[in-house]
């Protein structure tokens, strides 16, 4: 019988995985050796992830330095998290046409200016009352002050 699916005969770039999940976290080498501890390096980081082939024990220890499973850099595919992306987030906001200020929109049903007009009207008034209030409680305060 003829194998047709093709979807996972390649075999995966261990230390390729390991640079994109180092690369999603935000690290740099430096820093995932830290994590690691002693005996692990920049360069030590760098010559793995040029490997296809990782030992387990490395593989075990970067699995616990980057906070992964093992089974996750082994399964890890960058083409399909790029595809996934791709198609779930370009250009993915609620709405990506022009902002524009209320005044300047035109044949907007939402935006009626004569009721615009009376809430800034009603504001206004708000505001000019408050004021009064504030200044009349300042006097009341002064003439307390004196007595």
């Amino acid at each position: 019988m003829i194998k047709t699916d093709m979807r996972n005969s390649k075999k995966p770039h261990l230390g390729e995985n390991v640079r994109h999940l180092r690369e999603a976290f935000g690290l740099k080498q430096e820093a995932l050796a830290g994590r690691l501890g002693e005996g692990w390096s920049q360069k030590k980081i760098s010559v793995l992830e040029s490997r296809a082939d990782i030992d387990d024990d490395d593989l075990r220890q970067l699995a616990e330095g980057l906070g992964v499973g093992i089974e996750h850099i082994k399964n890890y595919d960058h083409e399909k998290v790029k595809q996934y992306i791709q198609n779930n987030y370009s250009g993915a906001t609620a709405y990506a046409g022009p902002v524009d200020t209320i005044e300047n929109q035109v044949n907007n049903p939402g935006v009626q200016p004569e009721v615009i007009s009376q809430i800034k009207n009603l504001y206004d008034d708000l505001l000019k009352s408050e004021r009064e209030k504030i200044a009349l409680l300042e006097k009341l305060l002064e003439a307390y002050k004196k007595v």
